[in-house]
């Protein structure tokens, strides 16, 4: 069997979970299964690494260099109207291209779209499409914010597709409720849990020298939480000076460390933009991982922390329950007094909480395989052909 995915989440992104989940997968695909990836350009740092696209060449510009870099409020417009000027490159218009040029030739079984844009339908010459969906975010935490394009996308083509993925069960919930999918065209398959050489990074020096709480992820999406998280984690910081926060990604903001300043840590914020290994790193090494996320599809982070044997601490909402179950302590963000009392109550006996934490999470890590969740994704590729 061939199947076709297509360069939409490729192109969005070069790294993030989206892409990391179709990766692995491609990768972990029985023998009976081949995949080809219809893109030409990206800044994907899996499509790289996995070496699994040949000649791939980078984009031809991104929205950070457009205009020499200058921002203004036409940029994000500008930058998308390249699209629609003839003899204009763009990577969008030149992966577009090849992907229906794939589509039009007609070698493959199934084909896979890796986000939301319809384009792919006139060219499908009745083949069936799975479709993926991650979480619900747009419709469920964010309903009024303006992307009504891509939620009329959502709803049309999870109508159309011959059989829906969902990444949870709470992702499932979801989609019957939002989207008025029935149950039985819908479903879960996990995400495997990360390839961690745990005793490697054991030996390696560690790059924050000093007791550190990590969190991970996004920092300016409200439903993430990382304001009343910071708010809610500066009197802890006061009792214990010595102790600092760490966060990855984009590096602080004006607004942030200005915030860190009127809460009077600012000098116990560390940023870190991290490789995968450096990654594994931070979390091997950090005191505790807290997630105070509202709403998440599954939750990648807390399989990385269980996988580099650190503790976690999570929001009691959304999947994140059903991904962690007991191998993590838990709290009700934005309740301040019951983060606090969880987050003193975890420092105050964090010898023995660590050890039980860590143990149960690696325990809760068997669940999880990128083998299996592969082997049960081209199970519905079979199912839906046949």
């Amino acid at each position: 069997m061939h199947v076709l995915f297509d360069y939409q989440a490729y192109l969005l992104q070069s790294h993030g979970g989206i892409t990391r989940c179709f990766t692995e997968l491609i990768r972990h695909f029985p023998n009976d299964i081949s995949v080809q990836i219809a893109i030409k350009e990206s800044n994907n740092i899996y499509l790289n690494e996995n070496h699994l696209v040949e000649n791939l060449q980078p984009l031809y510009r991104t929205r950070e260099t457009f205009l020499g870099g200058v921002n203004n409020k036409y940029k994000e417009f500008l930058f998308n109207s390249l699209n629609y000027i003839p003899f204009v490159h763009t990577s969008k218009k030149e992966n577009r291209k090849f992907c229906i040029n794939l589509l039009k030739q007609g070698n493959f079984d199934v084909f896979h779209p890796t986000f939301f844009d319809p384009y792919f339908l006139p060219y499908l010459q009745n083949r069936p499409f799975v479709l993926t969906i991650h979480d619900l975010i747009c419709l469920r935490i964010m309903p009024h914010v303006d992307n009504l394009q891509c939620k009329e996308n959502l709803y049309y083509l999870a109508n159309k597709a011959a059989h829906i993925v969902a990444v949870s069960q709470h992702t499932k919930q979801d989609i019957i409720e939002l989207l008025n999918i029935p149950s039985e065209c819908i479903s879960v398959i996990y995400h495997g849990a990360p390839d961690v050489d745990i005793a490697m990074v054991r030996q390696q020096p560690r790059l924050i020298n000093t007791p550190y709480l990590l969190y991970v992820g996004a920092r300016n999406v409200a439903y993430k939480n990382f304001i009343p998280f910071i708010k809610q984690t500066a009197g802890f910081l006061h009792t214990h000076p010595k102790i600092h926060v760490v966060c990855t990604g984009l590096p602080f903001t004006q607004d942030e460390y200005h915030l860190f300043v009127s809460l009077g840590i600012e000098k116990q914020m560390i940023h870190v933009f991290a490789s995968s290994q450096e990654l594994y790193n931070l979390y091997n090494n950090a005191e505790v991982f807290i997630f105070p996320s509202s709403y998440e599809g599954f939750g990648i982070p807390i399989l990385e922390a269980f996988a580099c044997e650190c503790p976690v601490l999570l929001n009691h909402a959304s999947c994140l329950p059903e991904i962690a179950s007991n191998a993590a302590l838990y709290f009700h963000m934005p309740q301040e007094i019951d983060y606090q009392f969880v987050l003193n109550q975890f420092w105050e006996h964090r010898t023995e909480n660590r050890q039980d934490l860590i143990r149960k999470g690696r325990e809760q890590l068997q669940r999880y395989s990128w083998a299996t969740s592969a082997l049960q994704l081209s199970t519905i590729y079979k199912r839906i052909i046949s």
